[in-house]
């Protein structure tokens, strides 16, 4: 990984004596793709530098996921159990 970082970074010093002076290196600190940008991220729409989720992160966006999953679980249950007594009351008063 060091090899492509050191390529990219040639490349875009090389862009800079050109006169591109906004020429960057996007992914150093991420894992996945390194990209040579010729203006900021933004323009790109890619979130900037060092916006990830870690592991940890990443877990614990699945936990809630999974706590609002299951809170919504309950709330349905809720519901319908009160629409089910509510209808039971109903067939015996009739």
């Amino acid at each position: 990984m060091k090899n492509f970082i050191a390529q990219g970074e040639a490349r875009v010093n090389a862009l800079k004596g050109t006169g591109r002076a906004k020429a960057a290196l996007y992914g150093k600190e991420d894992t996945g793709i390194l990209l040579v940008m010729d203006d900021d991220a933004e323009v790109y729409h890619l979130v900037a530098e060092g916006f990830t989720l870690s592991a940890a992160g990443w877990r614990a966006v699945n936990s809630y996921g999974g706590l609002a999953f299951a809170a919504l679980g309950c709330l349905g249950y809720s519901v319908i159990r009160d629409k089910l007594a509510e209808r039971k009351k109903d067939i015996e008063e009739e």
